[in-house]
């Protein structure tokens, strides 16, 4: 029988702002991995996608956000672990410099 790779569940949110005609996108710069990415983080045990979503983009920005809803899921794979990623869509209120919506 073949092994069953490690699952990982995380959630993240694709935060949008308006900025005239356009949408911007607020990504989270990681020092550790020296990249620009989307906040995303692992579930803690009995959270929901959702819930998770909404806590790291609050932790990763400092951005009060709004769900919008679902845009979707991503999966990969690195080192044997399987890691699926449940994106939401989100809409940012506030940050810390103050209204990020325009």
């Amino acid at each position: 029988m073949a092994d069953v790779p490690k699952v990982i569940q995380a959630a993240g949110g694709i935060i949008l702002r308006n900025a005239g005609a356009q949408q911007e996108v607020l990504l989270a710069h990681r020092k550790r991995y020296g990249d620009w990415t989307m906040p995303k983080g692992k579930l803690n045990s009995g959270e929901s996608h959702d819930a998770a979503a909404l806590r790291e983009v609050r932790e990763e920005t400092g951005c009060e956000v709004c769900l919008q809803g679902s845009a979707g899921a991503i999966s990969y794979e690195y080192n044997g672990v399987v890691k699926i990623v449940a994106q939401a869509h989100i809409v940012a209120a506030r940050g810390r410099q103050g209204a990020l919506v325009g």
